[in-house]
């Protein structure tokens, strides 16, 4: 993992993040682009129809739909009508990016 993480304030871009897929898959720029737009929109048609996306040992991308409650009376509603869309990442990832944090602090 020599590759060069970004230079904007410790984040990873998307120009970094293609360009490091570029590298190690050996596919033309476009190429990437493609394939990352292509995910995107499976990844979002997939949570926005209420399905629960689940990338085993990375994380799962689902909608988390709320019960609203009328403030005129105060009473709550009966079906969920708010959604708030929801990343949780799996405990090999969290776990992975905690130590590496750590192991930067010292």
């Amino acid at each position: 993992m020599s590759e060069n993480y970004g230079e904007c304030m410790g984040k990873l871009l998307k120009s970094d993040y293609t360009k490091i897929m570029q590298n190690r898959l050996g596919m033309s720029k476009k190429e990437v682009e493609q394939v990352l737009k292509v995910q995107e929109e499976i990844l979002l048609d997939a949570v926005k129809g209420g399905k629960k996306v689940i990338f085993s040992g990375f994380g799962t991308f689902e909608m988390r739909y709320y019960k609203g409650r009328t403030k005129k009376i105060g009473l709550d509603l009966q079906e969920p009508t708010r959604g708030k869309p929801h990343v949780h990442l799996k405990f090999k990832m969290s776990n992975a990016l905690e130590k590496h944090l750590c192991s930067e602090e010292n």
